[in-house]
């Protein structure tokens, strides 16, 4: 239980200075400095309409083409190194972990989904494997941090990615960059647009290519870990047959095929990773190879009708096709080899449908009194094989058995939703939104025993492994297990109410409080009986109160939120060490407070300075991890840089960008305090060079990771066996060249 004293004191400890800087700030200091700079403003979509980001009352990180370029981020997970209270890590093909102020949602079994939304050009993407986008052609990056779920979609419990590409231009342009460094890492990415028919057709192609040789090595097969080979496609028409009337067509394909580090082992009962595993070389048979691609369509159709009102509609399907296969050589698993070696290997194929529909309608803007209102379509088929392989190499078959899990569940949810803002005068307004949801979510698992014959002596047996076949799919005679059916239907009102005021042109201070919901699903991987099992709905209750200020005319910016959250039946994925498997359960009670600050200045004309804090204080509150933290909840998130772009010449510019972050201590499985835990850690990044003073071109040097940290995405321990951790990639550097006409 939170005492009154502790909550305000953490709740106001950084508002309050805060509001008394902005109230008491020198006017005079403005006219001592340089009147010709000034910080930009953001225009955000975290309504659906696009406002500066000063005027938006919700906890909010977004980046521009123009800063996505100077971090040098190639894909969303490059950026949570830069963003408070978020943790980003791509676990394996399959796996993506996903946190924001403590709520994790890590998408690896398949009847689980994240509670981050990720929406691409007004379309929300249901599951994580399907959203690791390459940033081709972006226009801005925007990260909402608590429930969002009135406005952004289903399940958005933890917050939302908004990602913006560019549309196509009327003006015929070209722009990309293409770089190399270490690993033999390649990057390139391209993008061409322009008119087709002047005034009324455009249209851009946008390639990506990223590939690198492997951040780690199997000394025992000799093979690369960590390895990337990608393409990404984004085509994009763009109608405009009347100034009212404005019609897009998007595809994209994203092609990635890797070798994940299926591990790096080191001893048993272990706290801390130690050299077996931040030498990133891994012993043993285990190979794993990782396949994804990923596609999808859209049509958003948008329209300003005479009287300003204005409809939009976002019709829109995609899917994935997966599959991580971890490969193990029977001559040398697990121990001697020859006759009597332990072998394990496992195929994990997942295959994934959505299609959705949104219709929205908004009032004219600028009004004392405006609107939005909607309604919501979203289907969604996931088919799901895994195949996990145990027996005892006997010199000439294996002697055990394929354990099979073949799932195949659905979703289709429903909603209506709308939002809308009173300002009762110039300096304040209410506003309040409501969201009813209806989830119906179907599966069904059959559980095999795959066989191939029977030995004398070893009883059951498949044949020997191959490389194309670690892990067989056909076999001769199936035993069932058993099938498993479940349904479950949730019903849900959710909501939010802000209550905003104005104190001046430029600060502002809101109070908000929302209640979010995440549908309930099913346990579906690997659990031998246990499949099928269905996990409750999340719920989550949040109060946040704000302050937006740019001072100094526009040469300070000083936004900070606080909050406090109460989560009941938080969807969590463990891994059972008992029972070797991964399951989806709810914690009884998640209760989490803290801020997020976020400071940029210009301190000179040439140089600028941002700083982001972010502080958790999260506890389980219930059930057998009380008193435990959740998963990657880092108690502290900081990040502060530097970007320095000085003239040498009438066309040439020096200019150069360095960022640190520094990450507080976190555990990397829930109800796993110790042996499964990530310590604090530095990530320093930056990059120097030479541009044109036009910005048609910049030749400059990157660096990532620049202490070389090890720092593992996720880890478990097997008591009395190993720790297997997996890692985020080392220390990376190299030459970049960027042009844009």
């Amino acid at each position: 239980m939170i005492h009154n004293r502790t909550f305000r004191q953490a709740l106001f400890a950084g508002t309050l200075p805060a509001i008394a800087l902005a109230a008491f700030c020198n006017p005079a200091f403005a006219a001592e400095t340089e009147a010709v700079v000034a910080l930009p403003e953001i225009i955000v979509t975290a309504r659906k309409q696009q406002e500066s980001l000063q005027n938006v009352p919700i906890s909010v990180t977004a980046f521009d083409s123009e800063s996505i370029e100077l971090h040098n981020f190639n894909n969303v997970q490059d950026m949570s190194y830069s963003i408070p209270n978020l943790n980003f890590s791509r676990l394996t093909t399959l796996s993506t972990s996903i946190s924001i102020r403590g709520i994790n949602s890590a998408d690896n079994a398949p009847g689980f989904e994240t509670g981050v939304a990720v929406i691409l050009d007004d379309v929300y993407i249901g599951r994580a494997a399907g959203f690791t986008t390459n940033l081709i052609d972006i226009e801005r990056v925007e990260v909402l941090r608590g429930p969002q779920g009135t406005l952004q979609g289903r399940n958005v419990t933890a917050g939302s990615i908004n990602i913006v590409t560019d549309r196509p231009s009327d003006d015929f342009k070209v722009k990309g960059k293409i770089s190399y460094g270490n690993y033999d890492e390649l990057t390139a990415m391209g993008v061409v647009s322009g008119p087709i028919i002047p005034g009324k057709l455009a249209g851009k192609i946008g390639i990506a290519r990223i590939r690198n040789d492997g951040y780690g090595r199997n000394v025992s097969l000799d093979k690369p870990l960590d390895s990337t080979d990608a393409w990404s496609f984004r085509g994009q028409l763009a109608f405009t047959p009347t100034d009212d009337l404005t019609i897009l067509l998007t595809g994209d394909y994203d092609d990635y095929d890797n070798h994940d580090s299926h591990g790096y082992f080191g001893p048993p009962d272990i706290v801390k990773l130690t050299p077996d595993i931040t030498d990133r070389e891994a012993t043993g048979d285990v190979w794993n190879n990782g396949f994804r691609k990923v596609g999808g369509g859209a049509l958003n159709i948008y329209y300003t009708f005479p009287n300003e009102m204005t409809l939009a509609s976002i019709t829109s399907a995609r899917a994935y096709d997966v599959s991580a296969i971890q490969e193990g050589d029977p001559d040398q698993n697990w121990g001697p080899s020859g006759a009597g070696t332990f072998v394990a290997t496992a195929r994990n194929d997942q295959k994934q449908n959505q299609f959705s529909q949104e219709v929205r309608l908004a009032s004219p803007s600028g009004g004392n009194f405006t609107w939005l209102t909607g309604l919501y379509y979203y289907r969604d088929t996931l088919k799901n094989y895994q195949n996990f392989l145990f027996g005892v190499n006997t010199g000439s078959v294996i002697a055990g058995a394929s354990t099979i899990d073949d799932s195949r569940s659905t979703t289709k949810s429903y909603a209506a939703f709308g939002s809308a803002t009173n300002h009762f005068s110039d300096r304040f307004s209410v506003t309040g939104g409501l969201r009813y949801t209806i989830n119906k979510r179907g599966i069904r698992v059959l559980e095999a025993l795959g066989i191939d014959g029977t030995d004398a002596v070893f009883g059951d047996y498949v044949d020997m492994l191959t490389q194309d076949d670690p892990a067989p799919t056909e076999f001769d005679a199936l035993v069932a297990l058993g099938t498993t059916r479940n349904k479950v239907t949730d019903k849900a009102l959710t909501g939010d109410l802000t209550f905003t005021v104005d104190w001046t042109d430029d600060v502002s201070t809101f109070a908000k409080y929302a209640h979010g919901f995440k549908g309930g699903g099913f346990n579906a991987s690997f659990n031998s009986g246990f499949s099928g099992g269905s996990v409750k709905p999340e719920y989550i209750d949040s109060f946040e109160l704000g302050l937006r200020s740019m001072l100094f005319d526009r040469k300070l910016r000083f936004n900070l939120t606080n909050f406090y959250m109460k989560v009941k039946d938080q969807q969590t994925l463990i891994y059972d060490s008992v029972a070797f498997r991964y399951v989806t359960a709810n914690e009884p009670g998640v209760r989490t407070y803290g801020f997020e600050l976020d400071a940029a200045a210009v301190l000179m004309p040439e140089l600028t300075w941002s700083l982001g804090v972010g502080y958790i204080n999260s506890e389980i509150t219930g059930g057998a991890n009380k008193g435990l933290r959740p998963a990657y909840s880092s108690p502290w998130s900081i990040n502060t840089s530097l970007s320095f772009d000085q003239p040498v010449t009438e066309t040439l510019n020096l200019f150069a960008f360095g960022e640190a972050s520094w990450r507080d201590s976190y555990a990397l499985l829930a109800g796993s305090p110790d042996a499964s835990r990530q310590g604090a850690y530095w990530w320093l990044g930056g990059k120097v060079g030479v541009k044109a003073a036009d910005g048609s071109w910049s030749l400059s040097l990157y660096g990532r990771n620049l202490t070389n940290e090890t720092v593992a995405s996720y880890a478990t321990n097997v008591p009395g066996l190993f720790t297997v951790a997996f890692l985020q990639p080392p220390r990376t550097y190299g030459v970049e060249l960027s042009f844009n006409f």
